[in-house]
């Protein structure tokens, strides 16, 4: 089952100005989420898991989002990370 987030304030270094928002698709859980971005020190203000909220998660996509696809492979790399 696919999970839609909504990461907004996401930096990938505390020094950049510029913040941005992510839309994220995976099957990852929030807390695995969480502990991903933790472990590479990337800043973020919320975490909005989309899919408790509505049904159609795309009518939260902007047109300045960057949306974000996590395949299979990319997953593994991120559960591999938080369990190192």
């Amino acid at each position: 089952m696919l999970n839609h987030y909504s990461i907004t304030g996401f930096k990938r270094n505390k020094r950049n100005k510029k913040t941005h928002t992510l839309f994220l698709t995976t099957t990852l859980s929030t807390h695995e989420i969480c502990a991903a971005m933790l472990k590479c020190k990337y800043v973020w203000n919320t975490i909005v898991d989309i899919d408790s909220f509505t049904d159609k998660p795309n009518s939260w996509k902007h047109y300045d989002d960057i949306e974000v696809n996590l395949t299979l492979f990319d997953e593994l790399i991120i559960i591999k990370a938080i369990a190192s």
